[in-house]
């Protein structure tokens, strides 16, 4: 079996984060894979983009919670309160998928207090919208 050099892989490794650095594209999935992998959030965050998709916009929260806990915790509350004001949440027991991610982001910076006001805010909305049947009320 042929050795393949610790410079080739280098160079690999260097030509595939070129790529996902100047590559423009609508598929983000790769380059996130990338960025995340050798460690780099911010150009993750950065490659999301305006139509990156819950699952991937997720995917980069998981990481940055951390590192980012800000942008961790605007962009789990962008994608909750999407889901909760276009009406994709089935009863008001369920939580959007972004609520956790927020909550653990809040912890991060040890901001609690500031996590259950605006869960209780959300939670009011939530269920206004209930009552009423709008969803288009969002959060305050």
């Amino acid at each position: 079996m042929p050795q393949i050099s610790r410079r080739a892989v280098g160079n690999a490794e260097n030509s595939a984060l070129g790529i996902a650095r100047t590559t423009q594209s609508y598929e983000t999935q790769g380059k996130i894979d990338v960025f995340l992998h050798e460690g780099l959030i911010d150009d993750a965050i950065a490659a999301l983009g305006s139509y990156a998709s819950h699952t991937i916009i997720a995917q980069v929260v998981d990481v940055a919670i951390k590192e980012r806990p800000e942008w961790a915790i605007q962009a789990s509350k962008k994608q909750a309160e999407s889901i909760m004001d276009g009406g994709k949440r089935n009863t008001m027991t369920q939580l959007p998928p972004g609520s956790p991610k927020a909550h653990k982001a809040y912890q991060t910076l040890n901001r609690n207090d500031e996590w259950q006001a605006y869960f209780k805010r959300a939670a009011a909305t939530a269920w206004a919208q209930v009552q009423t049947g709008s969803t288009s009320q969002g959060i305050k």
